[in-house]
């Protein structure tokens, strides 16, 4: 599977787990392609990328996503920053800044997967030895 469709694939899981998502998976595949806006990128398979959305990113791989209980959203992967600002692997999207802030002082390594448990504890797995400063 291309990393595109799995991201792709990522984000329409995360959006049907979101609060309040109705659209089932069926409904999305019947629905026919939205019209590019006029403003989008000419690049192929960019059609539907919004033009303006220019956040600051990581500076290296995503590899896991992860969403709340509360609907809050976290990635990990190989990255030390995240929209400019030290994160050490792992990282929380506040959608009320639009920003990313990092999740404590994060790992010494890797991290490439993310879960949330249904009390809402919060789980990482890769090649890290120390999480938030504390041995894991």
């Amino acid at each position: 599977m291309s990393t595109q469709r799995l991201v792709l694939t990522g984000f329409l899981i995360l959006a049907l787990l979101a609060p309040g998502a109705s659209t089932s998976m069926a409904e999305l595949a019947a629905s026919p392609a939205a019209p590019a806006p006029a403003s989008a990128p000419a690049a192929p398979g960019d059609e539907y990328w919004a033009a303006g959305f220019n956040l600051p990113g990581m500076n290296n791989e995503v590899r896991a996503l992860a969403v709340g209980r509360d609907g809050s959203f976290y990635a990990g992967g190989y990255f030390t920053t995240a929209g400019g600002v030290a994160a050490n692997y792992s990282a929380g999207w506040d959608s009320a800044t639009s920003s990313w802030h990092p999740l404590g002082s994060g790992m010494n390594g890797v991290v490439l997967a993310l879960a949330v448990g249904p009390d809402g504890s919060f789980y990482a797995g890769g090649y890290f030895t120390t999480a938030g400063g504390v041995a894991a």
